[in-house]
């Protein structure tokens, strides 16, 4: 086959200077891509798969191709690698579909047969986990990959600077289209964007290229869990762009019928220093009348945007639309490292009206409708809102009226999900609005096949679930359909199937059958599991957490501190792995650092008073008394009438003994703040003897406790105390009620006795209620001696009690005949 020479190649490489991956036409890709795939397809061998023949061709291509120079060449294969990726993002992201197949402008790479599609879609498989199934053109993807991350060609010279990038943007891509994260795509891309991002790489960027660039930086350190990470790449996007970005509060009505202002939260930014107007000219605005209609809501309380009082504040934010990226980037940054609570989602809605004021980019107008969606579907007077606003997101993929190049623009700097994901998201809302069927007719059409099995089981049809799953499993056998099969039927048989199909590299099959395992409480069967499914994908936080809670039943406890720090590691916001991990740790003796863990998991759940009863514990024991007091108080703020006496036994100890906290501090110094909670729990709980006798020990402790009115109040808790502990009828019967009645009862009498010393004026009163209250006591617990008597032998215990309260009314009654003869 003849080559084509550089002479029939007019208009087929663009100048650098004409060329901006940016801005350029849709049509002008395709033009592009078929125009170099004619001037490669001398260079391609014969033999060998598709990635290896275009690796080979192109590499060919770089040292004999028809071009003059060699760096025209390279320019030429970039462009060309530039051009598919666009178009498979066009595809499967923004639409509309392109007007020719990709084997039409591949056509000397591809065909359309299925032989090569299957071919393509099995080298675009990373770590045994397939690509999504009904991906259009995948074609696009494999050869934007050869170009910039398989063949090792040389393309990052002077002349290219941003080759690097596109390296990150094609491995991000190829991410978004796998089900699960993926670890060898995460230790491929770390490497790119620290390259791609050092000094040397942006010395010839203008601000505005290098915040679109670190802006991208942050979405895939979010993704992969990077969150310090993520956060230092906004913070510089931030400054590059001169920013000066804050949330407030401002007086406004939110609702129709609101009579008074109250505090609205809303997003201010400013410029550090003055905007650039240049980067307009980058980025230039597109009219909003090609955009996707923001859906107004049509509620009868609420307003569809807030009012502010002072009429001279706006809403509308005037910014760029790189300026917009920035602010859902920021956006996403607090949805993913927020609790899912109410305040998230105003601080949330608060960047997003600040993008939706002013629109300015398909891509950035896109994600923020998206994301309002996302917070809204929670919301009962919203959701409508939010369904009606996906189904308009979703239907815009086909609309013809904006230019590609339109949609294209600002793209990368914008996560915005697949369009596949997009209904995934309208169908889960349906799902959760009880419309099933219509869920299920989206889930089926894009054979989300999890989903659909979901929706089938919901709808009672289970035996339809499990023959849908073999039909295609008759079509084309997968190890992802293999463990649905096993998911429906429970039978670990079909795990091993799909084990054995992926070649033992299916981390799914292993995660599956180690689920199973534990929902069978069948312990030691599930670790092996988990332990292969991570060592296959070590970036799998909720297999991590299970493995360590699997740990924690075997008593595996080496191995769940491991796996729980692994998953804190991956995902430092999940309360619940640092909660196991501070038992893990409490397990191996380890409370200290149980008790830093305990922190880290109230810092990410405030509201969950089990956390909060553990860290209770866990300070008690690590003689954090101070800790101790914070945790009570909040325990009942969450929970009425909580109390702990045992608890509350060890922190009194210790406060009256003056016990060396985890500081060296005396924990004698904490006894106005434990007289503070004591307060305030009888205050709650005003039948609990314990408490009394206890809030009695540590008022007549210390110094104070020698004055008239501590005494006074410590005779008052003592007399609650002991009525507290004989209220109830029939404490005479039960041993452990006689015993407290007695410990209580010699309190309060040698409360009485010091108090008459105290008040000699009213000795003879004093003296005379412990008189009869020892006789009430005695007379009882002698009718019980007597009872008892006559069925069974005599309780050696109830004789001691009386014996000591006899000794008591002795010493009683002698003292008191003392003061009335005085």
């Amino acid at each position: 086959m003849s080559c084509i020479t550089a002479e029939n190649n007019v208009g087929g490489i663009l100048p650098r200077s004409q060329f901006d991956e940016e801005l350029v036409a849709s049509e002008d890709y395709s033009n592009l891509l078929l125009k170099f795939c004619q001037r490669l397809q001398c260079h391609l061998p014969l033999e060998g798969n598709i990635s290896a023949r275009i690796s080979h061709g192109l590499k060919h291509y770089l040292e004999t191709g028809e071009l003059v120079s060699k760096s025209e060449r390279t320019q030429d294969v970039y462009q060309a690698g530039v051009a598919a990726l666009q178009l498979f993002i066009q595809c499967n992201w923004t639409g509309p579909p392109p007007g020719a197949a990709a084997s039409d402008n591949l056509h000397a790479l591809f065909t359309s047969t299925d032989k090569d599609k299957a071919e393509v879609m099995m080298l675009l498989s990373v770590d045994a986990e397939p690509v999504y199934e009904l991906l259009q053109y995948p074609e696009y993807l494999l050869f934007a990959r050869v170009v910039f991350i398989d063949s090792c060609l040389d393309l990052h010279t002077e002349h290219i600077q941003l080759c690097n990038w596109w390296a990150v943007r094609c491995l991000w891509v190829h991410q978004q289209v796998l089900d699960e994260r993926s670890a060898t795509l995460s230790k491929q891309l770390m490497p790119l964007i620290e390259r791609g991002l050092s000094r040397d790489a942006l010395q010839n960027s203008d601000n505005q290229r290098q915040a679109a660039l670190y802006i991208e930086a942050g979405y895939i350190c979010l993704y992969y869990f990077q969150y310090d990470q993520a956060r230092q790449n906004l913070t510089t996007a931030t400054n590059l762009l001169g920013l000066d970005i804050k949330l407030t509060g401002m007086p406004g009505k939110r609702t129709k019928f609101q009579t008074f202002d109250v505090s609205q939260l809303i997003l201010k930014v400013g410029y550090t220093g003055t905007s650039i107007a240049e980067e307009n000219k980058l980025y230039p605005e597109l009219d909003s009348k090609l955009l996707p209609r923001d859906v107004c809501l049509e509620d009868d309380t609420l307003l569809n945007q807030l009012q502010l009082t002072d009429g001279t504040q706006s809403l509308v934010t005037i910014l760029s639309g790189l300026e917009h990226a920035l602010l859902l980037a920021l956006c996403v940054q607090v949805q993913k490292t927020s609790p899912v609570d109410n305040l998230a989602s105003e601080e949330i809605g608060a960047y997003i009206s600040c993008v939706l004021s002013s629109p300015k980019c398909w891509a950035t107008h896109m994600m923020a409708l998206l994301l309002r969606s996302q917070i809204e579907s929670n919301s009962r007077r919203k959701v409508e809102r939010s369904m009606l606003q996906m189904q308009m997101l979703t239907d815009f993929y086909s609309e013809t009226a904006c230019p590609v190049s339109d949609r294209l623009r600002l793209f990368h700097a914008v996560c915005l999900p697949p369009r596949w994901a997009i209904e995934k998201e309208l169908a889960d809302l349906l799902v959760k609005l009880g419309v099933v069927s219509s869920a299920l007719e989206t889930y089926t059409r894009w054979q989300l096949w999890n989903e659909v099995i979901t929706c089938l089981q919901m709808l009672g049809r289970r035996e339809h679930a499990e023959k849908v799953v073999r039909e295609q499993l008759a079509i084309h056998e997968t190890p992802s359909l293999w463990c649905i099969l096993g998911d429906i039927t429970r039978d670990k048989q079909y795990y091993d199937k799909a084990w054995e199909l992926s070649g033992h590299k299916s981390a799914r099959a292993q995660r599956s059958l180690g689920y199973l395992y534990l929902a069978l409480k069948e312990y030691k069967e599930c670790l092996p599991c988990f332990q292969r499914s991570v060592e296959i994908n070590p970036l799998q936080s909720s297999v991590w957490f299970s493995l360590g809670c699997a740990g924690l039943f075997s008593g595996e406890l080496e191995l769940a501190a491991h796996s729980f720090r692994k998953c804190v590691g991956l995902d430092p916001e999940n309360f619940e792995a640092w909660n196991n991990l501070s038992s893990a740790y409490i397990k191996l003796k380890q409370k200290s650092r149980a008790h830093k863990t305990l922190q880290e998991s109230l810092r990410l759940n405030y509201e969950n008073w089990k956390v909060w009863e553990n860290y209770l514990v866990v300070s008690t024991d690590c003689g954090e008394f101070d800790e101790v007091l914070v945790a009570f108080h909040r325990l009942m703020d969450l929970k009425e009438k909580y109390v702990d006496i045992e608890i509350l036994q060890i922190l009194i100890g210790a406060i009256v003994d003056g016990v060396l906290d985890s500081q060296g501090e005396p924990a004698s110094k904490l006894k106005p703040k434990a007289l503070q909670l004591l307060g305030r729990i009888v205050s709650q709980v005003t039948n609990s003897a314990d408490v009394w006798s206890l809030y009695a020990k540590l008022t007549g402790s210390g110094e104070e406790g020698s004055l008239a009115d501590s005494r006074e109040k410590v005779l008052n808790y003592l007399q609650k105390a002991h009525r507290c502990a004989t209220v109830n009828s029939g404490w005479e019967k039960d041993s452990s009620s006689r015993s407290q009645v007695c410990k209580f009862t010699n309190q309060l009498v040698s409360a009485y006795t010091e108090h008459s010393n105290l008040k000699p004026q009213q000795s003879v009163q004093l003296l005379s209620s412990a008189k009869l209250i020892l006789k009430s006591i005695i007379s009882r617990l002698q009718l019980q001696q007597q009872q008892q008597c006559l069925s069974t032998e005599p309780n050696g215990e109830n004789l001691s009690c009386l014996s000591s309260l006899e000794e008591q009314l002795l010493v009683v009654s002698t003292r008191l005949e003392q003061v009335r003869n005085l």
